[in-house]
């Protein structure tokens, strides 16, 4: 009788188990592509507001910030007026983008990493992002 009721709670906590870990995956991909986008998102509009910062403090004015750029980022640039990150993430790209007051030239990194960004009003009236 003891061994029946002890293999009844195997077969509970087994089954159990097969239910719950592939929810526990899912759960835990999703966050991580939710905290990819998060940072990604984060990233453009630090480099965005950094560059408004410069652009409205003058020629010749130069400033850095610090961006943290996730996995999967298959295109990264500033050219124009827009900041763009373009994320392999849900299946497909979803691109994140931010636009600015003054004209960019430069480029942004898109590997994973944390980067220092610098930004330069040049005097030829176009702010300069490198990194």
């Amino acid at each position: 009788m003891r061994s029946q009721i002890s293999i009844e709670y195997i077969a509970i906590v087994a089954t159990v188990l097969i239910l719950t870990i592939p929810l526990l995956f899912y759960a835990t991909t999703k966050s991580s592509e939710d905290t990819r986008l998060n940072d990604a998102g984060t990233a453009v509009a630090a480099i965005q507001s950094l560059v408004d910062k410069v652009y409205y403090l003058g020629k010749g004015t130069r400033d850095f910030t610090v961006v943290t750029i996730p996995s999967g980022v298959t295109t990264a640039s500033v050219q124009d007026k827009e900041v763009l990150l373009t994320l392999g993430i849900y299946g497909g790209q979803n691109d994140i983008t931010r636009n600015t007051i003054a004209p960019m030239v430069g480029s942004i990194p898109n590997q994973k990493g944390t980067y220092r960004i610098f930004a330069t009003y040049e005097q030829s009236g176009v702010v300069n992002v490198t990194y």
